[in-house]
């Protein structure tokens, strides 16, 4: 490494980071191929259950599609951030043990604000969202749990994990922050397009999420609040079909 790019200042550190090598053409190759693999999921998906308007209605076809995405996701994320560069998964993607504190401010904010989507939710929901009508039966709602339980891992790693870095070497911290945040929460409005107040619920997390990543550089404290608010939002789902 030349000498004067050995010494940096905490400024120019912070808008061109130096911990991750991931440049725009891996995202794009990346992205190029999961979308590919969604798009030919989703057309078998489309050919197995054979109505297309009305997916929540197969609980089971929408569970082992996602758990056939999940591994092919994990795989080339981890291609472009790990193997290309020779890093090790937790350098790659600044996946680390957390320690106590971090575990337990990272869990709090994910029950937290799980819980006050719950309540956002039983006050002005519809439950007309995909995964709230696939949750009326118990079929859908136990397929809902495994993947709400499943994709935190999966969606952190990608968002945060391999599109973050990319834009904020690009473009800094804040146009990152808004662009990975719009992100996620855009790809989430069509699971509510009749449940409307599922939506500022959804890019409000994404929000807090992304802004965790920015902050603590670890991809740790998004895992755990995210995961923690799922649980939560599963274990209140189940409370509600128990009590019906």
């Amino acid at each position: 490494m030349p000498e004067e790019e050995a010494v940096l200042s905490v400024e120019d550190e912070e808008e061109k980071p130096r911990w991750t090598l991931v440049h725009g053409k891996d995202l794009l190759i990346g992205m190029a191929i999961l979308w590919a693999v969604e798009l030919l999921l989703g057309l078998g998906m489309i050919l197995w259950v054979g109505d297309a308007s009305n997916l929540e209605q197969h609980p089971v076809a929408i569970l082992m599609t996602i758990l056939i995405s999940a591994p092919v996701t994990l795989l080339v994320c981890w291609f472009f951030v790990c193997k290309k560069y020779g890093k090790s998964l937790s350098s790659g993607f600044l996946i680390g043990r957390p320690n106590r504190k971090n575990l337990v401010v990272a869990g709090a904010i994910g029950i937290v604000y799980g819980l006050v989507a719950v309540v956002l939710m039983v006050l002005f929901s519809t439950g007309q969202s995909m995964f709230g009508k696939m949750a009326e039966s118990t079929t859908g709602l136990l397929c809902v749990s495994i993947i709400a339980l499943l994709v935190p891992v999966i969606e952190e790693v990608y968002y945060r994990g391999f599109l973050f870095p990319v834009f904020q070497n690009k473009w800094g911290s804040r146009v990152a922050v808004i662009i990975v945040t719009l992100w996620f929460g855009g790809v989430h409005v069509f699971q509510n397009t009749e449940d409307l107040m599922a939506v500022p619920v959804i890019f409000v997390l994404s929000l807090i999420m992304t802004l965790q990543r920015c902050i603590t550089k670890s991809l740790t404290p998004c895992i755990i609040t995210h995961w923690t608010y799922n649980f939560t939002m599963v274990i209140a789902s189940v409370l509600s079909a128990l009590m019906t």
